[in-house]
């Protein structure tokens, strides 16, 4: 859900941005907030970048993170390792799973946050600059 919240607000910073870069103000009171109104869309489309790259923890030789799973060569070599472990060692591993991607998901939301809190900021000086300053 953040990736698409940061896709939505990548969007939105890009399609106003090119908007505003087709129509730049002669003048130099609308051109102040014609500036100013790039420069937080561009700061949020740097915020929604941010969030929408990929984040892949890495907790060690596990049963559960896929790229781990997949590291292993067959999945016969796969289930041995799995037949292996106790369940108690099967909770911890999804436990620390769960604990690693809250922290991914907790930046995505941060970034997404200022992301958001960027673009509305710009609003209002988008208005002062198309209604001319």
């Amino acid at each position: 859900m953040a990736d698409a919240k940061a896709a939505g607000l990548l969007t939105a910073d890009l399609a106003i941005c090119g908007a505003l870069m087709s129509n730049t103000p002669v003048t130099l009171w609308p051109q102040r907030f014609h500036w100013a109104s790039l420069l937080l869309l561009a700061t949020s489309g740097i915020f929604a970048l941010w969030a929408l790259y990929p984040r892949t923890p890495k907790i060690g030789s596990s049963l559960i993170f896929w790229e781990d799973i997949r590291a292993r060569p067959t999945v016969d070599d796969y289930l041995t390792d799995l037949c292996q472990v106790d369940d108690m060692e099967i909770e911890r591993q999804y436990g620390a799973q769960n604990y690693l991607v809250c922290g991914v998901l907790s930046t995505k939301y941060r970034l997404v946050h200022r992301s958001m809190w960027c673009l509305l900021a710009a609003v209002p000086l988008l208005a002062i600059r198309l209604s001319g300053g």
